[in-house]
């Protein structure tokens, strides 16, 4: 499973090189848990300033491949927003993930950093064999770079939201 950053409200992450815009994780053997403290280097690259990351819980969420089934599944383990394509999760909740999905990580105001879900590995249909940062696997290998974009508005909300800075 590939996270590539599409979105950083404190950084213009096209400015970053492309293996510290994202990661590939492998989820073989069971689940991971994502948040500020197992990707330290990943967030505080993209969330530079320290009041923004601490929106990022220590353990935000965890991702697993659903036993007996060929389908991601993310479960919120935060109190802190987590959108799941630009709807929140309520804390505890689990849900399916597809390729192309988006994650948002942040706090009411909105996401501080949003990441696009690449499955890869066994077909994007099982566990991924793949491991280090998506420099390791090549940017093509994701079909080119994404640009930068304003995240989408809370469903709940009235309005578009804009970043935090």
């Amino acid at each position: 499973v590939t996270l590539e950053c599409i979105y950083s409200a404190a950084t213009d992450i096209t400015a970053l090189p492309a293996e510290r815009r994202g990661v590939t994780i492998s989820l073989e053997g069971g689940g991971l848990v994502i948040g500020r403290v197992p990707q330290a280097d990943l967030f505080a690259a993209l969330v530079p300033d320290e009041g923004r990351r601490n929106l990022i819980s220590r353990s935000h969420c965890s991702m697993a491949w659903e036993a007996g089934a060929a389908s991601l599944s993310i479960k919120n383990l935060s109190p802190n927003a987590l959108l799941l394509d630009g709807v929140p999760m309520p804390s505890q909740q689990r849900a399916q993930i597809a390729s192309g999905a988006t994650i948002g990580f942040g706090g009411p105001e909105g996401p501080v950093v949003m990441f696009r879900v690449h499955l890869t590995g066994a077909g994007a249909g099982g566990p991924s064999s793949a491991g280090g940062l998506i420099g390791g696997v090549g940017v093509d290998a994701l079909g080119g770079t994404v640009p930068a974009q304003a995240p989408p508005p809370l469903s709940n909300a009235g309005s578009p939201q804009r970043g935090l800075g």
